[in-house]
């Protein structure tokens, strides 16, 4: 086991949470108060009203073409900042609220970029079978195309205690700024990392081998109170639901290469998969092209 301390100030985190007022979104609320207690969190309540991008919502809930009865835009929106800004006062954090139309995701990704969001906290139901494949899940597509790492919550317990920690990684170099997001986690919650390679037969590696790359990685990537382990499976998903019941983790961390068009028809996701089908929260952060 490697351990080492650090004195590094944590700096105020800001968090995107998409809102549209149900049990979902009060989960992802829930761990942002979780963060709040350990580290000053900046939370961005966001409400998207899905309509095409050049559309806006009316009065009566109506989408009106931009530019039309531009008059009942406003106080539409101030509204539904007001009803935002409600809801989070529950929770006792530093909010801010916003409210937008167009292309959700879209509009979500942008506002990330925009705003320097640090981390998103987002509520799935997951999702299987048919209604997978033909229509994905809105989690999945912030997994994919987020350029902030991403939490994916199904449910939240108050005595949720992020201090075991799963970095399910590649081994690959250069991730630098997509860990911070974890790291600084790690620091808040004074967190143990589990770096585990799922070692299977279709990807098998020598343990030497591994081990070495683990410690390149390690260094390069200045992690601290890690466990390097080697993890044997039938495959990735599989291994890290084993790898979660046998070391209790609390937070499944991966990263996702972000595929789109073409390559995201042919490459099978393991991100998602994890995202879809197991229960904890699962921290998903990009893996630059190789």
């Amino acid at each position: 086991m490697l351990s080492l301390t650090t004195n590094t100030k944590l700096k105020t985190m800001k968090v995107l949470i998409p809102v549209n007022f149900s049990e979902l979104s009060d989960y992802t609320m829930g761990i942002a108060s979780k963060m709040s207690k350990q580290i000053d969190v900046e939370v961005h309540a966001i409400n998207v009203i899905d309509a095409p991008d050049d559309s806006m919502l009316g009065s009566d809930g109506r989408t009106i073409s931009a530019g039309c009865m531009a008059e009942e835009v406003t106080p539409v929106t101030e509204e539904l900042k007001k009803q935002l800004q409600e809801w989070t006062n529950k929770y006792k954090l530093k909010t801010l609220p916003v409210v937008m139309s167009g292309d959700r995701i879209s509009k979500i990704i942008n506002y990330i970029e925009g705003a320097g969001i640090d981390l998103v906290l987002v509520g799935t139901h997951g999702s299987k079978g048919f209604k997978e494949f033909l229509e994905g899940s809105q989690a999945e597509k912030l997994v994919r195309l987020s350029p902030a790492p991403v939490i994916s919550i199904k449910s939240f317990d108050e005595t949720l205690n992020l201090k075991q920690i799963l970095l399910a990684s590649e081994l690959v170099k250069h991730e630098h700024s997509h860990l911070e997001a974890l790291k600084e986690l790690q620091a808040a919650f004074d967190a143990h990392i589990w770096l585990a390679k799922i070692n299977t037969p279709k990807n098998f590696d020598t343990t030497r081998h591994i081990k070495r790359k683990m410690t390149e990685y390690i260094e390069e990537h200045n992690l601290q109170n890690v466990t390097p382990i080697v993890y044997n499976a039938a495959n990735i998903e599989e291994g890290i639901r084993d790898f979660v019941e046998d070391y209790n983790i609390d937070l499944v961390a991966i990263g996702d290469h972000g595929y789109t068009g073409i390559k995201y028809i042919f490459h099978k996701s393991v991100s998602k998969d994890v995202v879809n089908h197991i229960d904890h929260p699962v921290l998903t952060f990009k893996i630059d092209p190789s």
